[in-house]
């Protein structure tokens, strides 16, 4: 049986999408691909905070229960961490504009690690340079986002606020490390003077990272059990958190994925962790879309900066993008 063709038809078919437009909005022009898609800025952006409004479904404003509940934020300052940050800040203004109050309070914690790992070269590719930087870019986001409580937190810390659980213990049964007398210190020195006299008894710099990961961790969950924190929430990316489970299996630890890379309750107690860019490569954030964010840019200049940011193979990122206005 045949069908005949109108002019109907020919008028109602799909027309082609124009070229040189965003594929979803075929209005502004294209400013990032992503997976295969050319899109725009503003609805990359509406991409970035529909994913992030799944997961805040807990969170959200319910006639009749006026409790609040606490959440904590986990930054290093980086890429990430910010653009997770600024969407934060976002829905918590939705919600205040269109239900005059919010459903939740954030605590930003900054785990400072310099004292530690020394100079800028030495931190992870996703941590800002120095201490003196660090302080500017922290007051500076205090401006930028006046709602939301920033501190930071020196990594030896963990000693005065771990309670009954040790240093020496976490570093023997969640690193699965070996230690010895000779790796404490006495009890009279200083948390900072156990901290390096611990990493300095690792052999190697790949072990000592992987111990100052699981203590910055475990000092996360402390501080948000202090602060009465339901969620500690993380930037980590699909990219990130693809390099996780390859590290983790190679160190014996796979057992512990399940609560690594998902959100949900962990062994440690009530603060459990929730990763709301998940589903987001980071070559996607990393990309001039972060104008969109109006983020910091002093902070995303210093990631930027980063010689090791180049060891991963991203010639493209330019030196210098214009600040927004």
């Amino acid at each position: 049986m045949e069908f005949e063709i109108t002019m109907a038809d020919i008028a109602n078919r799909p027309r082609p999408a124009a070229q040189n437009l965003c594929k979803r909005c075929k209005v502004n022009p294209p400013d990032i691909t992503m997976r295969h898609e050319a899109i725009c800025w503003t609805c990359f952006q509406i991409y970035i905070r529909t994913k992030f409004t799944r997961h805040m479904e807990p969170y959200k404003v319910k006639k009749g229960n006026l409790s609040t509940k606490k959440l904590l934020l986990a930054t290093s300052l980086g890429v990430s961490s910010t653009v997770l940050l600024d969407t934060l800040y976002w829905h918590r203004s939705l919600q205040i504009e269109r239900a005059k109050r919010s459903k939740y309070d954030v605590c930003v914690v900054h785990i400072d690690e310099t004292a530690v790992t020394g100079n800028a070269t030495n931190t992870t590719p996703d941590t800002a340079a120095t201490t003196t930087s660090v302080d500017e870019c922290i007051e500076k986001l205090k401006e930028n986002y006046p709602q939301f409580e920033f501190i930071r937190v020196p990594l030896e810390e963990i000693y005065t606020i771990s309670g009954n659980t040790t240093v020496e213990e976490i570093a023997s049964t969640a690193a699965g490390l070996t230690l010895d007398s000779t790796s404490t210190s006495p009890s009279s020195s200083t948390p900072l003077t156990k901290l390096c006299t611990l990493l300095s008894s690792l052999n190697s710099r790949a072990s000592q990272m992987d111990l100052i990961n699981i203590l910055r961790t475990r000092l996360l969950v402390e501080i948000a059990k202090q602060r009465n924190c339901e969620a500690i929430f993380f930037g980590d990316t699909m990219t990130k958190m693809a390099a996780m489970v390859l590290a983790e299996v190679t160190k014996g630890r796979g057992h512990a994925l399940p609560w690594l890379i998902s959100d949900g309750p962990t062994p440690y107690g009530t603060p459990f962790p929730l990763f709301p860019l998940l589903s987001l490569y980071f070559l996607f954030l990393l990309s001039p879309v972060l104008v969109a964010y109006d983020v910091h840019w002093n902070v995303v200049m210093l990631y930027l900066s980063q010689p090791k940011l180049f060891l991963l193979g991203i010639p493209s990122v330019p030196t210098y993008m214009p600040p927004p206005e």
